[in-house]
């Protein structure tokens, strides 16, 4: 799926999940650039699932001492910024409850919205490649390319 950059040019559509988007807001090494680099110049989409999920694990980090609060704060403030055409849960239930003997409910709701809108899913999470790949190889034949973003 493409959009359309500010630039008027034609953006790739991705789906972006939480491992990628935290490692996007708080890593300034290899991961963080990596992730910076796989998604520069694309149309950003998530459930909206992704913006408590993503602020969850900023919580997280703040409360194991892995942040400082000003900088798990910076980092909630850049992800409210961040230009993500969120889509409701409604418009994905359906498959995600298809899903439910394969995956979580939460990382379906990722592939669900991939497989929608037949669109990559940029992850930083090794399992997500090994859900899709399960779910292609399924009775019903569905499944989403999945892309984890290496350091």
């Amino acid at each position: 799926m493409r959009g359309r950059d500010p630039g008027g040019d034609v953006a790739e559509t991705v789906v972006v999940d939480s491992s990628a988007l935290v490692d996007l807001l708080i890593d300034p090494g290899a991961g963080g650039r990596a992730v910076a680099d796989r998604l520069r110049g694309c149309a950003l989409v998530a459930p909206d699932l992704l913006f408590a999920e993503t602020a969850n694990v900023l919580r997280k980090l703040r409360h194991r001492g892995v942040l400082s609060d000003a900088e798990a704060s910076m980092a909630f403030a850049e992800l409210m910024e961040l230009p993500i055409e969120s889509w409701p849960f409604e418009t994905l239930a359906e498959r995600v409850w298809m899903l439910r003997s394969s995956v979580t409910s939460y990382d379906a709701t990722f592939l669900a919205l991939a497989e929608l809108l037949a669109a990559p899913l940029v992850t930083r999470d090794a399992r997500m490649v090994r859900a899709a790949n399960g779910l292609a190889r399924a009775p019903e034949g569905r499944g989403a390319p999945v892309e984890v973003v290496d350091r």
